[in-house]
């Protein structure tokens, strides 16, 4: 009992059981750590067991140096899309290089999430630049 005469009903953790808890916590940090397979390898390179795949993209209506942010945003946004580059070449022409997982997407997706953005694309036939900068 307290000096108000109720009872107390809380219970303190005993001063002997404070110096394993931390060692409790670092513990439960590292098993998580080592379960976790996103330590192993970066986001954009991780292959997840299937063979990737680079298209090059020809891609038209591009204006300006901020048009290919706005193809990297719409091709990333497919899903299986791993890494994507592009750029504006000038005189309205421009390219895009994307390294995609082929069980998730396909050619087809990619060039209409382009179009869907404002910006029709054509795969190059051989994935060589057209004499631009390298892709």
């Amino acid at each position: 009992m307290n000096e108000t005469g109720t009872m107390n009903t809380c219970k303190r953790i005993p001063p002997r059981a404070w110096p394993a808890f931390p060692l409790f916590l670092c513990l439960v940090v590292a098993l998580f750590w080592a379960a976790s397979p996103a330590w192993a390898v970066p986001d954009g390179e991780r292959d997840r067991g299937n063979r990737l795949e680079t298209v090059v993209f020809d891609v038209d209506n591009m204006t300006c140096r901020l048009c290919p942010i706005t193809v990297r945003r719409a091709l990333r946004k497919v899903d299986g899309v791993v890494k994507v580059k592009a750029k504006y070449e000038g005189k309205g022409i421009g390219w895009a290089k994307v390294t995609f997982d082929p069980a998730r997407t396909n050619i087809e997706a990619l060039r209409k999430a382009s179009e869907r953005a404002g910006f029709p694309a054509r795969p190059r036939p051989n994935g060589k630049p057209n004499g631009g900068s390298e892709p």
